[in-house]
């Protein structure tokens, strides 16, 4: 799982220490996953089966595995679902279907640790960002954060400020290699996304057109903020950039071709190359991300004493 160091302008975990959060996530995950398997494992062996249900939890659509002892036991789980733990479990009893498999557990384990980057990724032990419920539903950052690998750092839609103006960009992804660049496009599969000129681009789907700025302004943009940015640092920085409609189709059959595009029929390829690289992190990634961090603006509130007392238990309760 990749780790979401910034989130919009909220708050972040990360921006207090880069090098301490960015080290210390794989060492939580491998030390939660053998608790909770160890857990999970315990619970097999008892004779009633009854106390097992299935529960969709997931992010981006994908059943998790769940039972009413492991809500108690993993309560961080529905801190971000929406509802309360006794409607958690009520949800579950109403599917009532036995606990499946280790890969399920899996599943399961993607999601808590999915909702924990959220708090990271919005609030610190004293101070605390309120998350847009866009973010919540967004499944495209569920499916990155969730499925590339740990030593990838994601600043997902940051808002930059530079020459004394603030500027939301799109989808930044610091690898230990590179630095991908990615202005997202929503849709469905009935959304086709088609170039008009060097501005517009038409958007046709479920039997509606109307005409959008072209994505590829957005992403020149994005380049030019990046490339300012990262003149501070010693190194050349390596930028990778594509417009991403993983959910729809794209035709430039003939034009727009100086600019990638990945769509639904590229999405599933590119992605399984990016999950590929499993470089540690590097020094120069580090470097680079904490520049990127510099410039980003964040917006907090103070949390009460109550509530810094809360956070600092979570975090106790995941790391111990």
């Amino acid at each position: 799982m990749a780790q979401l160091v910034k989130l919009s302008n909220y708050i972040s975990r990360y921006e207090m220490d880069l090098h301490h959060y960015s080290r210390r996530y794989p060492r939580l995950k491998k030390e939660r996953w053998q608790r909770m398997r160890e857990y999970w494992e315990t619970e097999q062996k008892r004779p009633l089966l009854s106390d097992y249900e299935e529960i969709v939890t997931s992010s981006y659509g994908v059943e998790g595995t769940s039972w009413k002892r492991f809500f108690r036991r993993f309560p961080l789980l529905h801190k971000w679902s929406g509802q309360s733990e006794a409607e958690d479990v009520e949800q579950a009893g109403r599917l009532n279907r036995p606990v499946s498999t280790i890969e399920a557990l899996g599943r399961t384990f993607k999601e808590e640790l999915y909702r924990f980057q959220l708090s990271w990724a919005s609030s610190t032990i004293s101070e605390t960002s309120q998350i847009s419920k866009e973010f919540l539903k967004d499944t495209l950052l569920a499916r990155l954060v969730k499925d590339l690998p740990d030593t990838y750092l994601i600043l997902y839609c940051p808002v930059v400020r530079i020459r004394n103006a603030e500027v939301e960009i799109g989808i930044i992804v610091v690898t230990p290699v590179e630095i991908w660049l990615l202005q997202a496009l929503e849709g469905d599969e009935h959304t086709i996304y088609t170039p008009l000129d060097e501005r517009y681009w038409s958007r046709r789907g479920r039997g509606r057109e109307d005409k959008m700025v072209h994505p590829g302004i957005a992403l020149r943009r994005m380049v030019s903020v990046i490339r300012e940015i990262l003149q501070e640092q010693d190194h050349p920085a390596v930028l990778k950039t594509a417009v991403l409609a993983r959910n729809s189709f794209i035709d430039v059959t003939g034009k727009g071709q100086r600019m990638l595009t990945i769509d639904k029929r590229s999405y599933g390829t590119w992605f399984e190359q990016m999950k590929k690289n499993h470089s540690p992190i590097k020094p120069a990634q580090l470097q680079t991300v904490r520049l990127l961090l510099k410039y980003c603006e964040t917006y907090a509130a103070a949390r009460s004493v109550l509530s810094e007392e809360r956070a600092e238990n979570q975090e106790r309760g995941f790391s111990v």
